[in-house]
């Protein structure tokens, strides 16, 4: 069991990952119902520029990014419980990334719109070597309509990659939210 982190938290994750630049993310998501809700998770891949190209955001539709250093997996689903997992390789990123956002987009299907539905989202970075469990981090969200969140980002600092555990919910689309949040340019 890895490190338990709460929202503002920042972490080095080459120090607490033993120096291996290859994991998972893992983000799960429960409902307190049997509401029948999906999910999509994505990261975006930010240039120093603050700019993101729309084949820079990696999700179900985009499963992999162009430099093969990201990809994303559909796991087990039911009514209950969503699964989505992207395998990342830090040292295939290239040089002019400064930045890895972490999101998700909840629906709700058309026969729960109006009902209230209790989500808890849970992000875990797993060690791909030793598959271990490095760190994770718990959000809860009250949906009342479809929801965009950012959950954290794994940014570069100097020559060091760390995790910034962000926590920000908003009713907005993917990208009205992501540019809200860092001040970015969609192209």
């Amino acid at each position: 069991m890895g490190k338990q982190l709460i929202k503002g938290e920042k972490i080095d994750i080459n120090k607490i990952n033993g120096h291996s630049n290859k994991f998972v993310i893992d983000i799960t998501c429960k409902s307190d119902n049997e509401n029948t809700f999906d999910i999509d998770a994505f990261i975006c891949v930010c240039e120093t520029n603050n700019r993101i190209s729309k084949k820079g955001i990696i999700f179900y539709n985009n499963p992999e990014s162009t430099e093969k250093s990201i990809w994303f997996e559909d796991g087990c689903a039911d009514n209950i419980e969503k699964k989505k997992e992207f395998d990342i390789d830090l040292n295939s990123v290239p040089a002019n990334i400064s930045k890895l956002i972490i999101g998700y987009s909840i629906y709700k299907s058309k026969n729960n719109l109006d009902k209230q539905m209790l989500v808890n989202i849970k992000l875990r970075l797993i060690n791909s070597i030793m598959q271990e469990e490095v760190f994770s981090m718990d959000i809860q969200s009250d949906i009342i309509v479809n929801n965009v969140g950012v959950i954290g980002e794994i940014y570069k600092y100097k020559e060091f990659w760390k995790f910034n555990a962000i926590e920000y919910n908003s009713t907005s689309d993917l990208i009205s939210t992501i540019k809200i949040l860092y001040n970015i340019e969609v192209y």
